[in-house]
């Protein structure tokens, strides 16, 4: 069978695969109205599947052409939102799911039409997690993947056989602090992007990985509450704005909105700016040459979107515009320009993710002190070292963290979660906290850091296809 898949980035049209093509079925991604003209012609529809929002195009108007074409084929929608995702279903004649699908949900649609059905809304928000933990069961510790939470529920990734109604344990790190819960199974399964999922986490090495889902007993609701603030104050450090001069090109507003990035509109390029935007998306064929002056000042520190809506004949914004990686020339390339920026923030894990960066440690435990460590990665609540000893899981240390880029060294304590082999010496995962009052500053460090990652993103993005 011949699956249509309209998904906003490539991960979603993967993941569709990953679950329906060992049930014989070919997936098809798409994601403008071209390729969607294209697909629908080169083949017959067996299925459609909506995994998202699609960049500047309403679904609305979409599933209306895909149902003039195709009108007998299933029909699946499966969005985060799960009130959009009743709505479409109810007018198209679909199935609502939330997003991700699980084979269970989706497998009974290849059979044929189906009557519509709609998708209860989920009480509360899930916190995506993506790090390491441990999962207790009947006495016996095993690794896990921790992959979300919310007050009362959690998932995670083990080599576990666990039944539905089970009872089982999760432990989760974070900073000094470690935190169980305990739950109930309430669904279990395998997941379909393991390698994805386990990339950053080899250390885990689980041979057969299921995915189980666990309801918290009421006596865990304030450990799990307390995991959940400290992901959402995280959040706020990443800083996701976006300033357009002097309007929001058409198309981008369901997208940022779909992201969470927050967006501000001016007229002109304002003189003094209380803080400094990550990302301006700037009408240089219109702006004037003080603001051209401003932008080369923001260029240090913010990411500079050129588009153009008039031609540029001015040789002082034909030299500025030719120093940026690329300029869009509205209205022709808007779907261009948002689906590039669909793109561009389709990877950001809306936590304070990973920052790869080499960066030294001295360590000191209860027995040992002055271990010296080479680092591999950090996030505000945790890292990896490569140290030259063994330190075993559950170790408590101080250290200090020393950065090339950063003005302060960073006082912390944690505790260490892995310890592993990694060629002839060991690879410690640490769950740390910096100490105030360092800690502000190294929050601050870790988003400029990540922020600078953004725009070495953006313009590797621009010499790649779409």
């Amino acid at each position: 069978m011949d699956v249509l898949a309209l998904t906003p980035t490539e991960d979603r049209t993967q993941y569709l695969q990953a679950i329906l093509e060992p049930l014989g079925c070919r997936v098809h991604g798409c994601r403008t109205p071209q390729e969607l003209g294209e697909q629908i012609r080169s083949f017959p529809v067996g299925l459609i599947v909506v995994a998202g929002n699609l960049p500047g195009l309403s679904l609305e108007h979409v599933l209306t052409a895909v149902r003039e074409r195709v009108p007998e084929a299933p029909l699946v929608v499966a969005l985060s939102d799960v009130e959009q995702a009743n709505r479409l279903a109810s007018r198209f004649r679909g199935h609502a799911m939330a997003w991700p699908v699980s084979v269970e949900a989706i497998g009974p649609l290849l059979d044929g039409r189906r009557p519509a059905t709609t998708v209860t809304p989920r009480r509360e928000v899930r916190w995506r997690m993506l790090s390491g933990g441990h999962v207790v069961r009947d006495g016996a510790t095993l690794p896990a993947l921790l992959l979300n939470i919310s007050v009362h529920g959690a998932m995670a990734l083990a080599d576990m056989e666990a039944a539905v109604g089970e009872t089982v344990a999760l432990e989760v790190p974070y900073g000094v602090d470690r935190f169980t819960v305990r739950g109930t199974v309430r669904h279990v399964g395998e997941y379909p992007l393991i390698e994805q999922a386990l990339h950053e986490h080899e250390w885990l090495r689980l041979v057969h990985p299921r995915v189980f889902g666990l309801e918290l007993d009421a006596a865990s609701r304030e450990a799990s509450a307390e995991v959940c603030r400290r992901i959402q104050q995280e959040r706020q450090f990443l800083e996701l704005r976006l300033l357009c001069v002097p309007g929001m090109p058409k198309g981008l507003p369901p997208v940022l909105k779909y992201y969470g990035v927050k967006a501000e509109v001016h007229q002109n390029l304002p003189e003094k700016l209380p803080v400094t935007p990550p990302i301006v998306i700037m009408d240089v064929s219109t702006c004037h040459a003080e603001e051209i002056e401003r932008l080369e000042r923001l260029r240090r520190r913010a990411l500079i979107i050129g588009v153009a809506t008039t031609p540029i004949s001015d040789p002082v914004r034909a030299a500025f515009a030719s120093s940026l990686p690329a300029i869009f020339v509205l209205p022709h390339q808007s779907e261009t320009l948002v689906q590039h920026i669909a793109n561009f923030f389709a990877p950001v894990d809306r936590r304070m993710p990973r920052i790869d960066e080499t960066f030294s440690a001295v360590l000191k435990t209860e027995r040992l002190a002055n271990i010296q460590a080479d680092g591999l990665n950090l996030s505000t609540n945790g890292c990896a070292v490569l140290v030259d000893k063994v330190i075993p899981k559950g170790t408590a240390l101080e250290g200090v963290l020393s950065m090339d880029r950063a003005i302060d060294a960073y006082p912390f304590a944690g505790r260490v979660i892995y310890c592993v082999a990694q060629g002839d010496r060991f690879r410690l995962g640490v769950s740390l906290q910096v100490k105030d009052p360092a800690a502000i500053s190294f929050q601050k460090y870790l988003s400029s850091r990540f922020l600078s990652g953004l725009r070495a993103q953006w313009e590797q993005m621009l010499r790649e296809p779409l």
